[in-house]
């Protein structure tokens, strides 16, 4: 089996609700050589941010918490941060094609440095012990019920009389 790098790519605004991001994507990165690819999604130029709506059905209602409409602005640094503790990149969605290009160059050069194992087949000789027994059980078997007679019938011993 080929060992493939494992790569995990996030889409989010990056807004942080009491977790370490961070730190899990350092964990995942030296316990299990996971990289953290985060792509930012949301309204940068707005200074509030993008309205989130209830739903994704078309014409949706904004979304409430508590009464008050809720925004969602990217959190680049915090990305970037989970990016870097993880070993990937950040890329805003707008430049997402090029993070494409990143992670398949990554794979193109893992997977012309690997070190593959080629076995030699040695069913051969197995093959061939089990091709001479089963040679000399059929001329066995057949020399020993060619030795005995079979069971005279009834109608076999009217036609020898």
């Amino acid at each position: 089996m080929v060992a493939r790098p494992l790569v995990k790519v996030v889409f989010t605004d990056g807004e942080d609700h009491d977790s370490d991001p961070v730190g899990a994507a350092r964990e995942a990165y030296q316990n299990e050589g996971v990289r953290t690819f985060m792509i930012g999604v949301g309204d940068m130029t707005s200074p509030t941010g993008a309205q989130v709506p209830e739903s994704d059905a078309p014409g949706a209602r904004p979304l409430l918490y508590d009464g008050q409409l809720v925004f969602s602005k990217p959190d680049v640094v915090g990305m970037r941060l989970i990016a870097e503790a993880g070993d990937g990149r950040y890329a805003s969605l707008s430049d997402f094609p090029l993070l494409v290009d990143a992670i398949a160059e990554m794979q193109r050069t893992h997977l012309s440095t690997e070190h593959r194992v080629r076995h030699k087949p040695r069913y051969q000789w197995f093959l061939a012990v089990a091709l001479v027994l089963l040679t000399l059980e059929t001329m066995i078997g057949d020399a020993s019920r060619a030795a005995e007679p079979g069971p005279v019938r009834a109608w076999q011993q009217e036609a020898a009389t």
